[in-house]
């Protein structure tokens, strides 16, 4: 018996080390507590008079309902995961051909993640280890979107995250992406011309159709790329310029499709 008791306890010495502390650890994690619970009530009884018991039955009884009706009930219209999967639907509406992207953790299965898995362990290893692998597989793999659903990845989101990512990781982030709706973020630039300014060096890392959006044209290599234009561009430097003053956009796709139906301030993680 006691070799059983302890068998169905060793689970449990995972709440010493384990961090990542998902919804599949608690189905894994419970089941001996469970267990445990039944074999401690049933010890407990031969110390206890009838009275007691049945008053300790009645406050577990009124807990166990409490519990039920707040994590059945209330909860998930609180924390459901509808704007979650509305969001996950909008992705698919935006990019309908799998491509490979940047993420914390896999979020859209079909797609080719790319980048280290961004929980506390992972982390840990990633910064450790010092190797910025964030801008390898952007200049490899060259992935087309970013989804910011991590404070690994708040430099996107216009926040000082120099001490998350190293500053490498952090410069591609911000050099080859801008936003796109909500915590998506799209391969592009942003080209600001000022008065008297000369040409620019354009640096191009994910390869593929770009539309440029703006209000005047642009040169590209001594040649004239109109606004609302779609053009191929390879892997390489282009010289820009522009006669115009002014901020123009050159986003990955033609003429990327952007929601609109979905509010942009919900999170996409309401906890459990």
């Amino acid at each position: 018996m006691s070799l059983k008791l302890f068998g169905i306890s060793l689970p449990l010495v995972t709440l010493l080390f384990y961090r990542n502390a998902f919804p599949y650890y608690y189905t894994f994690m419970l089941a001996s507590v469970s267990v445990l619970s039944a074999v401690t009530w049933d010890g407990a009884r031969g110390y206890l008079n009838h009275r007691m018991c049945r008053f300790t039955f009645f406050i577990l009884a009124i807990l166990f309902t409490v519990s039920i009706v707040a994590n059945g009930l209330v909860l998930p219209t609180k924390r459901s995961l509808n704007y979650q999967r509305q969001f996950i639907d909008e992705v698919h509406k935006v990019f309908p051909e799998p491509v490979a992207y940047i993420d914390c953790c896999s979020m859209v299965s079909r797609y080719s993640k790319q980048g280290f898995f961004m929980s506390t362990w992972g982390y840990e290893d990633y910064y450790t280890r010092g190797v910025p692998v964030i801008q390898s597989v952007v200049e490899e793999n060259t992935p087309v979107f970013v989804i910011a659903n991590s404070h690994y990845l708040n430099a996107l989101n216009g926040v000082n995250s120099s001490d998350w990512l190293l500053d490498q990781d952090t410069k591609a982030l911000k050099s080859n992406y801008i936003h796109h709706w909500a915590k998506l973020f799209v391969a592009g630039k942003v080209l600001k011309f000022a008065k008297g300014d000369k040409e620019q060096a354009m640096q191009i890392s994910i390869e593929g159709e770009y539309t440029l959006e703006g209000s005047f044209d642009v040169g590209i290599d001594g040649h004239t790329w109109k606004s609302g234009q779609v053009r191929f561009l390879s892997k390489g430097s282009y010289l820009m310029s522009a006669t115009d003053v002014g901020e123009v956009v050159i986003r990955w796709g033609n003429h990327l499709y952007r929601p609109e139906a979905l509010m942009q301030s919900q999170a996409l993680f309401t906890g459990f």
